[in-house]
């Protein structure tokens, strides 16, 4: 975003979505810290405007990077919470990539090994943060999953997540993982073949199993590594009950302004998606 306003408009709202920004503002190195966004090779730069405390994910080719380093080395030191909430971030890229509407075979490829690798390593890395080859695989995974969802975008988790993130400083990775067994259970009988195919990939189900078993172990494998992991609820995060009711409108219409709830495989209403955050507001 500094890149792109030293050389264009000061004003971030300029930058805000439906539009997209397409010019070339300063070159950018990226040398990302942590296997979450994969924002090293994403057009998105998202920016929480404090005038309003509105979180923008602004988008187009003036944010992406002329160069990303990517060093699973530099992820070594992140504490166990991030490093978990990052790989749950991840998770929920390839999951929303492949779901998305506007899924294509180029990125389906990759939205599958995000899933897998996410799967194989997050584990792993949990049990040794030290493990070199599971921190690469989570690494590897931040990365094309971030590929994934710039060519297949992202779908109503991340559009529910911004919003909670910016108003109760949830951190994103978490909010994604508050939000995604809830929203897949939602979402999953519009697109049950794409969830069975995620399923698969992260080894919830077996390759024979349907597709049907395949979504009720997939919805069943989330809600086990939020539990795995210790993702707190809204209610235990300590957000205030009444202050959450009173956002729930605001942030149901600022989910939908994203744009991202329609790619999604069902596509809510704002009634829903206030629905959908009192489902998951202690929903493990």
């Amino acid at each position: 975003a500094i890149a792109a306003m030293a050389k264009f408009s000061k004003n971030i709202q300029d930058y805000k979505p439906p539009s997209m920004f397409d010019k070339k503002g300063l070159p950018i190195i990226a040398i990302p810290t942590t296997a979450g966004t994969g924002s090293e090779v994403t057009h998105h730069a998202v920016v929480i405007d404090s005038n309003n405390n509105e979180k923008i994910s602004c988008r187009g080719e003036g944010f992406v990077p002329i160069v990303a380093i990517v060093d699973y080395d530099l992820t070594l030191s992140k504490p166990r919470r991030l490093t978990i909430d990052s790989a749950i971030d991840t998770l929920t890229h390839g999951i929303e990539a492949y779901v998305s509407k506007k899924a294509t075979l180029f990125s389906d490829r990759m939205a599958l090994d995000t899933i897998r690798l996410v799967t194989q390593n997050i584990y792993a890395v949990d049990k040794n943060p030290k493990d070199l080859k599971a921190r690469e695989g989570l690494m590897l995974a931040a990365t094309l999953g971030g590929l994934a969802f710039s060519n297949a975008s992202i779908c109503l988790v991340h559009g529910m997540s911004r919003p909670l993130g910016s108003n109760f400083k949830v951190p994103h990775g978490l909010s994604n993982a508050m939000l995604l067994p809830t929203i897949t259970k939602f979402s999953i009988d519009h697109a049950k073949s794409r969830y069975a195919d995620c399923s698969r990939a992260g080894d919830f189900a077996l390759p024979g199993d349907n597709d049907d078993v395949a979504c009720d172990k997939l919805i069943k494998g989330l809600y086990k590594i939020n539990n795995d992991f210790e993702v707190p609820s809204m209610q235990n995060f300590g957000i205030n009950q009444k202050n959450f009711e009173e956002e729930l409108e605001n942030m149901a219409t600022d989910a939908e302004n994203s744009g991202a709830p329609n790619l999604n495989p069902r596509v809510p209403s704002v009634n829903e998606m206030v629905d959908l955050y009192r489902q998951a507001w202690r929903a493990f």
